[in-house]
């Protein structure tokens, strides 16, 4: 939860085999190429957990932090399936 704003191990774990990779829709970056990203940030108020976690390479991390897209649960998912994530562009499209 609150404790710590890194991932732990188990964690990270948890994330390899949901997302299998970065979750970004059309990306293959596997597991060890990728970042656990908060999608309520930490300094928000989110959790660390699995429910708030997405693994992300580099290159989309930075296309939710910097490019503002933003990530919201897939209705009829559960947050410990596969493509538990949906992602939506920014309503203005930004250069990155």
């Amino acid at each position: 939860g609150r404790t710590h704003r890194t991932v732990p191990a188990r964690l990270r774990k948890a994330l390899a085999i949901r997302d299998r990779g970065c979750a970004f829709p059309g990306c293959h970056r596997p597991p060890q190429h990728t970042q656990a990203h908060h999608v309520i940030h930490w300094e928000h108020g989110g959790n660390t957990s699995l429910d708030n976690t997405v693994l992300l390479c580099s290159r989309h991390h930075h296309y939710v932090h910097e490019g503002g897209w933003t990530i919201t649960p897939h209705e009829g998912l559960t947050y410990n399936q596969p493509g538990y994530w949906q992602f939506h562009p920014p309503a203005r499209p930004t250069r990155l």
